[in-house]
């Protein structure tokens, strides 16, 4: 049970009209996502940190009574 088994014996124009659109698509997606989670988590972190200083501008303020 090779790869060629499959409806489309090789890279040919039909193998490409089958599974093109999903091929891209998926290349698109894995080529955008890393920087989409990036600003995601850095989103994330900036929002934390003015949820824990109370939406206050000063950086030495916060509601934490360790570091930990």
């Amino acid at each position: 049970m090779g790869f060629n088994s499959g409806s489309n014996g090789d890279f040919n124009q039909e193998f490409f009209r089958t599974i093109g659109n999903t091929l891209i698509s998926t290349m698109i997606f894995n080529a955008i996502y890393p920087v989409i989670e990036f600003f995601m988590y850095w989103g994330m972190r900036v929002g934390f940190r003015q949820l824990d200083r109370g939406c206050s501008c000063s950086k030495m303020s916060t509601s934490k009574t360790s570091i930990q």
